[in-house]
């Protein structure tokens, strides 16, 4: 059975009528809900001068490329790369190169400046906490740790934790490493001596709990660093370690 058109003249459930702006919508007399027209207000001035003109002209979006927008300044500077490339005007080419050049020496100038700098702060950095370990005081609490900062060429990375909760993480692993490694070179040396299926099942479990753990450090950390942090677990690992030196690998007895 077909439904019954809807009558224009029946009211909407908000209170419309022939699809007319309710009553408690409607603007009233010398009311102004937009007093800065029809467009709204200007996100920004509009450029007079022409500079401004062109400057505003160059970062509009012109085309796109495999890596994304491209606008008109980056497009008039592709332009004259791919016309001395293709040696269509050696003018263009020769002023290209000259300006490659002076952009290349500006660039390792920059960077060489840069990289004195971090390398100066790197060092003084080094010497703080030589120091406050020295004394026997609370190393200074700067991340990420100088030791993880490394540079090389006209690149830098970081290979350690850069947040105090990465940091505490890190080194809880680290000492949990060193101990699982302990566990597992007296096991490995035990059955080197007495190669009994029960020695061989510790073994095999030390090695797949140290296996576990170091699935868990970050490419490019180095788990047996011994640095000085805060947060540093170096001194409880080296307690554990002597205590199972001392003790020695001891077969767990089962009770029947």
């Amino acid at each position: 059975m077909a439904k019954s058109p809807i009558d224009p003249r029946e009211p909407k459930p908000d209170g419309r009528r022939n699809n007319r702006t309710p009553v408690h919508g409607r603007i009233k007399p010398g009311e102004v809900r937009s007093p800065n027209g029809r467009r709204g207000k200007a996100n920004h001035q509009l450029p007079t001068t022409m500079d401004e003109i062109l400057w505003e002209e160059s970062k509009r979006v012109v085309s796109h490329d495999s890596n994304g927008p491209v606008t008109a300044q980056r497009r008039l500077y592709q332009d004259e790369f791919f016309d001395a490339f293709n040696e269509r005007d050696p003018a263009i080419r020769a002023r290209l190169i000259t300006t490659l050049q002076e952009t290349s020496v500006r660039i390792e100038q920059e960077w060489g400046a840069i990289l004195a700098q971090a390398l100066d702060r790197q060092r003084e950095l080094r010497e703080e906490f030589h120091l406050a370990r020295k004394m026997r005081r609370s190393p200074p609490d700067v991340l990420p740790h100088p030791e993880h900062v490394q540079l090389s060429g006209s690149s830098a990375s970081i290979n350690g934790p850069e947040c105090r909760a990465s940091r505490e993480s890190w080194e809880w692993l680290k000492a949990l490493i060193k101990v699982a490694a302990c566990l597992h070179d007296l096991a490995r040396k035990a059955y080197s001596m007495n190669p009994s299926p029960e020695v061989l099942q510790d073994l095999e479990a030390y090695a797949a709990h140290r296996r576990k753990l170091m699935r868990q450090v970050p490419k490019g950390w180095n788990w047996r660093e011994n640095i000085w942090t805060r947060d540093s677990k170096a001194e409880l690992a080296a307690e554990a370690i002597s205590s199972i030196m001392e003790i020695g690998y001891v077969h767990p007895q089962v009770e029947d």
